[in-house]
């Protein structure tokens, strides 16, 4: 699911989504840098699929489209400021966490979640970005050296966040959380359902323009 090639970070569909929505804020975009997919922790149980996850309530950021997704996914998405998560798991008003990649489900909650579910349903990244006006100040020659500067840190990152995240799935691990991957076809029903039920309200938010691109360029689930 990580795009394959440096061409496909640096210069994909993506990026031609991305960089007028920077650039419309004043920012140059020069592309994502990496966290990893995110996946579920939880408490007690688990689940890969939407009848199994019936009743599980984990926590979510409150930002669109994350809540939306999970719930999609079958979760109950109770939205809970970061620092209040712990209790929350520890007392029960929460079952785990979302959407976060496992090194801070291990890091902050080991003692309390036992599962790791790696559903992958949503991407984190950060934005590599530098002030717009500067940018359009610069001559070609100093683009070329920061934009170069850029993406060798961009790749690097890709290949950096994939060692990190292994580093702390065997750390979980060791630690006696069950890390589990959803099969290809577990995976594939949630896709299926998160692309029919939450994709019509990102279109609603985002406009058509950006969603036909995202169909044109979504892999297909297998």
């Amino acid at each position: 699911m990580t795009p394959s090639s440096p061409t496909a970070r640096t210069a994909g569909w993506l990026r031609k989504i991305m960089d007028p929505v920077y650039k419309d804020i004043g920012l140059k975009y020069f592309g994502p840098f990496p966290e990893g997919f995110g996946g579920i922790g939880t408490k007690g149980r688990y689940a890969t699929s939407v009848e199994k996850a019936k009743g599980i309530k984990v926590r979510s950021q409150p930002i669109f489209p994350l809540p939306q997704t999970v719930q999609a996914m079958g979760f109950e998405a109770v939205p809970i400021d970061w620092a209040e998560v712990y209790t929350s798991i520890q007392t029960g008003v929460v079952d785990g966490d979302s959407s976060n990649v496992i090194y801070w489900d291990y890091e902050y909650f080991r003692d309390q979640l036992n599962y790791f579910v790696q559903s992958s349903h949503n991407f984190a990244s950060y934005s590599l970005l530098m002030n717009g006006a500067t940018w359009d100040k610069m001559d070609a020659e100093d683009r070329g050296i920061i934009e170069s500067a850029a993406q060798a840190v961009i790749e690097q990152q890709f290949k950096n966040a994939k060692a990190e995240d292994d580093k702390w799935v065997a750390a979980a691990q060791k630690a006696g959380i069950k890390y589990i991957v959803p099969t290809p076809q577990e995976k594939g029903a949630w896709v299926e359902r998160v692309r029919k039920t939450v994709w019509p309200q990102i279109e609603k938010e985002l406009g058509s323009e950006i969603m036909t691109q995202v169909r044109a360029n979504a892999s297909t689930p297998k």
